[in-house]
């Protein structure tokens, strides 16, 4: 049921969507920008508007309940819904992984170091099927 195209839709952090509060920069790619493709050879390939390319190989565990692909650095996530529709991946982000990513990307650190050392950020990507 995965292993065909699907496009971003939203993405949450900590149950808030990022796009509607502000935290994306004009230069850092969407997720509704972002086109995701598994195929059925476990390969995939996502790919933004801005021409960035991502692509390798991708597995279920034995029960289907978590997917491992290398996506922005990170390469669990759990797998919180999967109809012929919808695709929903979620993954915690540790403070020191998002303080890294924050820097390569060269966002306004001042949020993120409000919070305590070891603070995990849930995140939750949603899909569609186009």
């Amino acid at each position: 049921m995965v292993a065909h195209e699907w496009k971003g839709d939203n993405m949450l952090m900590m149950g808030m969507s990022v796009s509607e509060i502000g935290a994306i920069q004009n230069d850092i790619p969407n997720i509704q920008t972002i086109t995701l493709t598994f195929n059925s050879d476990n390969t995939y390939v996502a790919t933004s508007s801005n021409g960035q390319i991502f692509e390798g190989d991708w597995r279920f565990n034995e029960e289907e309940t978590k997917i491992y692909f290398d996506f922005l650095g990170f390469g669990e996530f759990d797998v919180k819904k999967l109809t012929s529709d919808n695709l929903n991946l979620s993954t915690a982000i540790s403070k020191s992984q998002l303080t890294l990513l924050a820097q390569m990307l060269s966002t306004d650190l001042r949020l993120i170091n409000k919070f305590p050392d070891g603070t995990e950020f849930e995140t939750e990507l949603r899909f569609v099927k186009p």
